[in-house]
């Protein structure tokens, strides 16, 4: 290679390590340097503020005016929708007048009247933010929306303190502006989804394990990642990124044991004192007569288990997340991820290791591994956002590599235009999701105050009341013909919303067939690509059949259409 291309051997060198380059090192004079170091930092958080300015600029804006679109939107918003009127029928009945003592007239006036339903799908973290949001807010889809977003920025902002603490400002700085602009992180960051909270919570608990030094500090990572995991139980594969991290410095059986035994302690404590919440109320409604048939924690975890075995492995659906990424945030996204993790497992040649690149490691592949053949409740890409901000650490890191690659001395320059070409180009997309329309407020001028059917039951329900409309149990899923038969006996009127297109088939048909009475946007065909990846595993060369199913379906996913549901059973062969 005496005239070819030489590889800098600084750029081998920098796959173990994420520090100053030589210049920067001989840095400038003694007498200036201080002052050298302030602009330094000043630089760095300016740069932060901006990128925090930014993720809270795309993830708030037109929030009010979001349309609620995936089913289980609606599930959520209806349990912090009962919490919330417990809450008000609560405080209402303690202070009020009446014949039982207080703790009797709580018990009663909670029993009924409540709105939606108790939370039984195991994520009562989730609810609980929902509900505080809605007793601050009102009953509004802007409040269970913030509680999402306001998560989405603080996940940010935690991934920029991870990747300093790890690998420096660089990687910190480039991982954070990567995050911000996501489509992926912003999409659950505008829906009422468990994804966002429960992710703000994992991260955060990751940074103060990463930073621990005391059994304080693991009692309190432990705390965290419990919190999380009452937001998301999709995150019960955190013992395994725990034993992963725990390799940095192997101090021995027994202090590992000792370490997991501070973690899981507090781990486990926002678990029971959930569960001792649901007893006492037990308890509380026994003594009062009231009806206690809802279910606590554990009765909803044993039936979230039963109702998502561990039997839908496929491996052949691997390429899965890659092609999400791919469509979601780019393909410059996903080869810096590819690249990253090169440099990451390069990095982890090198004894002792560091535990920043243990724990990017375990939270990075243990999902990704898991997820890219398994999964439950059929929502690959809720699954995968779980990895994000691990996803844009690992490539930041293969950013910065790149850039030591090209041009060690120009390396801060070529860094900077990296990003900005990023985030550029990720501008169409931000801007797409940002703006979607909703149709709701003249589909519900439209079916006044009688009852009607959807697609979408659980999001209807939070407009007009479960006990308008097919909310809950089989008749909230829509799917067949002989549903619409089932439908209309009880409901003159059906909306049909984005959820009808993701599986579309026989009745799709049928509704393009019908002349509805009423059409309005709702939601766009950005929106619809990441329904599509929520609820389909890609097989290799897999991706031309779902962008098929998207360019086909995409017009009418993106409408809310009023029919007549007679008319519509009428026709069903």
């Amino acid at each position: 290679m005496s005239s070819g291309f030489r590889v800098p051997r600084s750029a081998f060198l920098s796959l173990t390590r994420v520090e100053a380059t030589p210049t920067e090192r001989a840095g400038p004079t003694t007498d200036n340097r201080a002052a050298t170091e302030r602009g330094t930092r000043n630089a760095e958080r300016g740069t932060l503020v901006a990128v925090i300015a930014l993720a809270a600029v795309v993830r708030l804006w037109g929030l009010g005016g979001q349309p609620i679109l995936y089913f289980d939107s609606g599930v959520y918003l209806g349990e912090g929708a009962f919490l919330a009127s417990a809450a008000q029928r609560a405080a209402a009945a303690l202070i009020g007048p009446g014949p039982a003592n207080p703790i009797e007239r709580v018990a009663l006036a909670t029993q009924d009247g409540t709105d939606a339903h108790p939370p039984d799908i195991a994520k009562p973290g989730h609810a609980i933010l929902l509900a505080v949001s809605m007793l601050l807010l009102g009953k509004t889809a802007l409040a269970g929306a913030l509680v999402s977003a306001l998560a989405g920025v603080g996940t940010v902002a935690a991934t920029y303190a991870i990747g300093l603490r790890g690998w420096g400002p660089r990687v910190a700085i480039r991982a954070a502006w990567l995050l911000a602009v996501s489509g992926q992180h912003l999409v659950y960051s505008r829906e009422p989804l468990v994804e966002a909270d429960g992710l703000l919570f994992a991260t955060l608990a990751a940074l103060v394990y990463l930073q621990a030094r005391s059994a304080r500090s693991l009692l309190a990572a432990g705390v965290l990642w419990g919190l999380a995991f009452t937001c998301n139980n999709r995150l019960s594969y955190l013992p395994a990124v725990f034993l992963i991290a725990e390799l940095a410095w192997w101090p021995g059986v027994w202090s590992v044991i000792r370490r997991g035994f501070l973690v899981a302690t507090g781990f486990v404590s926002p678990l029971a004192l959930i569960e001792g919440a649901y007893v006492v109320a037990r308890a509380i409604g026994g003594v009062a007569g009231a009806r206690t048939d809802w279910l606590d924690y554990v009765q909803q975890l044993a039936a979230f288990s039963r109702m998502n075995p561990p039997d839908r492995v496929r491996f052949d659906e691997w390429p899965t997340y890659f092609v999400d990424l791919a469509l979601m945030d780019g393909f410059g996204v996903l080869a810096l991820l590819m690249i990253g993790i090169g440099v990451l497992v390069w990095r982890l040649r090198r004894k002792p290791r560091s535990r920043a690149d243990l724990l990017l490691a375990g939270s990075l592949l243990v999902p990704l591994a898991l997820y890219s053949v398994y999964s439950t409740g059929e929502v690959r890409l809720r699954h995968f956002s779980l990895a994000l901000p691990w996803v844009m650490l690992a490539a930041a890191l293969a950013l910065d590599w790149l850039a030591r690659l090209i041009n060690d001395r120009r390396r801060n320059w070529i860094l900077v235009a990296s990003i900005v070409v990023l985030v550029v180009g990720a501008v169409p997309r931000v801007a797409a999701l940002d703006t979607a329309p909703s149709g709701m407020p003249a589909v519900l001028d439209a079916i006044a105050s009688g009852p009607v059917a959807s697609t979408n039951g659980p999001v209807l329900a939070f407009y007009v009341g479960e006990g308008r409309t097919n909310a809950r149990l089989r008749e909230a899923f829509v799917n067949v013909p002989s549903d619409l038969r089932d439908l209309a006996q009880q409901y003159p009127v059906l909306v049909v919303d984005m959820q009808a297109e993701v599986f579309a088939g026989d009745l799709t048909d049928l509704y393009a067939r019908t002349t509805p009475r009423l059409v309005v946007s709702n939601g766009n065909d950005a929106w619809y690509l990441a329904d599509l990846l929520e609820h389909y595993g890609v097989t290799w060369g897999g991706w031309n059949d779902l962008l098929a199913k998207w360019h086909a379906n995409r017009d009418a996913a993106s409408q809310l259409r009023v029919y007549d549901l007679r008319e519509l059973a009428a026709s069903v062969r």
